[in-house]
């Protein structure tokens, strides 16, 4: 079977077109609520969002952080050994944490902690307490989580997800993120709008950090990181004695 490449639905397309071509606008754009049925991820609910040849899943249990993202059937992501995860008993637990850190496009962190594990020390200047691996938001199951697929009055066809997370704690604090993720068909990208709000009766320090992960097969030896960015500092004696350039990929090496 040939396919007209001038006859493909694209961006341009009116509604007219796509409605009079299809049946279901599923076959080729929705957005679906699932959930995981076996090992780690059992029970793990998420949403499925598809554009045309773009698929990402946003996990409702986590803090709508989008696991998994594929263009054309091909990964871009990277996913840890360990796979999908459910909550678990690992996800703030000191460096146990790594064993419930899967990757994705990307996981949020923070919002009291964005590093290594910390536990501030008595008689500091703030209160002793424990701040788990990257912090807690993104293990946060979100609330009031929607997902739609609709018309603009400007014709485009948009696939959306959104809900909001709570940090909070009874003496501590209260801080809400709301999520909004956004797809327009026939555009092959995605747009992610974060807003916090602190709804605590105090003023709150805020650290928040998005951890991208790209993976295999975007991730390869012989690729290269092309950013606008003039140097990069190394964080530490550690990092600074690596050799390795920065901005290219290296072939894997055992045990790294």
């Amino acid at each position: 079977m040939s396919v007209n490449k001038n006859q493909v639905i694209n961006s341009t397309s009116t509604r007219a077109d796509m409605l009079a071509h299809m049946g279901s606008l599923q076959q080729a754009a929705y957005v679906r609520p699932i959930e995981y049925q076996e090992g780690r991820a059992h029970g793990l609910k998420a949403i499925e969002v598809k554009n045309g040849p773009l698929r990402f899943v946003s996990m409702a249990d986590r803090a709508l952080d989008i696991c998994q993202f594929e263009y054309r059937g091909e990964n871009l992501t990277f996913l840890s050994k360990p796979g999908l995860n459910g909550r678990n008993q690992f996800d703030t637990n000191g460096l146990e944490a790594q064993r419930s850190i899967m990757g994705g496009l990307f996981f949020t962190c923070g919002f009291e902690n964005i590093c290594a594990p910390y536990a501030t020390p008595e008689g500091g200047k703030y209160p002793a307490g424990s701040f788990p691996m990257h912090g807690r938001i993104r293990t946060t199951p979100a609330e009031h989580v929607g997902s739609d697929a609709h018309w603009t009055a400007e014709g485009d066809y948009v696939l959306e997800v959104s809900g909001e997370m709570r940090e909070a704690e009874l003496f501590g604090e209260n801080l809400v993120m709301r999520r909004r993720i956004t797809s327009v068909y026939g555009q092959p990208s995605i747009t992610v709008e974060d807003e916090v709000t602190n709804e605590s009766f105090r003023d709150e320090p805020l650290m928040w950090m998005y951890h991208c992960n790209f993976g295999w097969p975007l991730l390869a030896e012989g690729a290269e990181v092309v950013i606008p960015s003039r140097k990069a500092t190394p964080r530490d004696e550690t990092t600074a004695a690596d050799t390795t350039p920065w901005n290219e990929i290296q072939a894997p090496e055992a045990n790294r």
